[in-house]
């Protein structure tokens, strides 16, 4: 029995709810050593592994978006699988200090994603409007680029005491 580890959670960590994992597989919340780890089973890993891997890591990406709006998460990287429960326990006896220190740490943090999009899609721009480019580019530099941020979570930090 195969498991694809998505992420370890603190241990009250708010329920999921009927999240679908990689593949539609079912995402399960298995507890242990007072942490969650959010993991999808299947009799063999090639569920996840044997078909496109771009499309099965944008999955495993919109599974993370959605458990991090939820909680602070260790993710995994994809394809992390591992062949049992038992050996997930092993695992986390070994690592389990080292996860909640992290969690900690993290708890009160915000994760930024960046996107560059050329607006242009790689033409000169001052070609599409005129007047363009006398607006302080010089000819021939390289296209504008559109960035994009977007905060997947935020709380505020809590104040520290001195």
């Amino acid at each position: 029995m195969a498991l694809l580890l998505y992420c370890v959670a603190d241990f009250d960590a708010p329920p999921t709810g009927a999240l679908e994992g990689v593949s539609q597989s079912p995402l399960l919340r298995l507890e242990g050593h007072s942490l969650i780890t959010f993991v999808s089973r299947s009799s063999s890993r090639e569920v996840w592994v044997g078909r496109p891997v771009a499309e099965a890591a944008l999955e495993f990406h919109h599974v993370l978006q959605q458990l991090f709006r939820r909680t602070a998460i260790l993710p995994f990287r994809f394809p992390s699988t591992i062949e049992s429960e038992e050996e997930l326990d092993k695992h986390l006896e070994e690592r389990a200090a080292q996860y909640k220190t992290a969690l900690k740490n993290f708890r009160n943090s915000v994760q930024l994603e960046a996107r560059i999009i050329d607006s242009y899609g790689g033409r000169d721009p001052s070609a599409h409007s005129p007047g363009r480019s006398t607006c302080g580019r010089k000819k021939g530099a390289p296209p504008l680029f559109a960035v994009w941020l977007q905060a997947s979570r935020w709380r505020p930090a809590k104040p520290q005491n001195s």
